[in-house]
């Protein structure tokens, strides 16, 4: 098996629990693809040398063009709701770091860039970039990742497997054009299965 390390962006409430701000703003339904994959990432973090989780913690209205009337004004916001927790699912995974982000980009943390870099030391050079929301934070986290590790022999990795997002976004197509974009920039897509042998 492959020296991988594991990178889970936003496995939170907010993200991933019907009672967080996306299940609540958009309804149970739309967080079905996102409930689904949470065993294969417990199952994939399990086989994996390394394991980085990235959580969020934002403003109010940061993403809601200042609307602090919006249903997600307060999406991951600390000490609003309970949308910064990490859902229970991954309580009792051992991980090498914990890193928090402000923006979409993990990278935007010095902390998780130090980690990185630490894991290229050790001799990793496959990175999976794993989590929530696939066309947001996953997707932007892939790609500055990729422009990182640009001067290694390191390879970023997206699993389709591994990531998702809401119903609408498989329906209405953008599921699919991101994982196109990835693909231009670089970034290297298959199952968890075909990229860890």
């Amino acid at each position: 098996m492959k020296q991988t390390s594991l990178i889970l962006i936003d496995p939170q409430r907010g993200f991933c629990s019907p009672t967080g701000s996306l299940g609540k703003e958009y309804g149970a339904g739309e967080i079905c693809e996102i409930r689904r994959v949470i065993p294969n990432i417990k199952k994939a973090l399990s086989e994996s040398s390394r394991r980085h989780v990235v959580s969020s913690s934002y403003s109010v209205a940061q993403f809601t063009n200042g609307n602090t009337n919006h249903g997600l004004a307060n999406l991951c916001v600390p000490d609003i709701n309970s949308d910064c927790a990490i859902i229970d699912e991954f309580s009792e995974v051992e991980f090498n770091s914990y890193s928090i982000k402000r923006e979409q980009s993990a990278l935007s943390s010095s902390v998780f860039v130090k980690e990185i870099d630490n894991d290229i030391r050790l001799g990793i050079e496959s990175f999976v970039v794993a989590g929530f929301l696939l066309e947001h934070c996953v997707k932007k986290t892939a790609e500055d990742l990729k422009k990182h590790l640009v001067n290694t022999n390191s390879k970023v990795f997206f699993c389709n497997d591994l990531s998702a997002s809401r119903s609408e976004k498989y329906k209405n197509g953008i599921v699919a054009d991101t994982i196109k974009s990835l693909n231009s920039s670089g970034v290297q897509t298959g199952s968890w299965q075909s990229i860890r042998t």
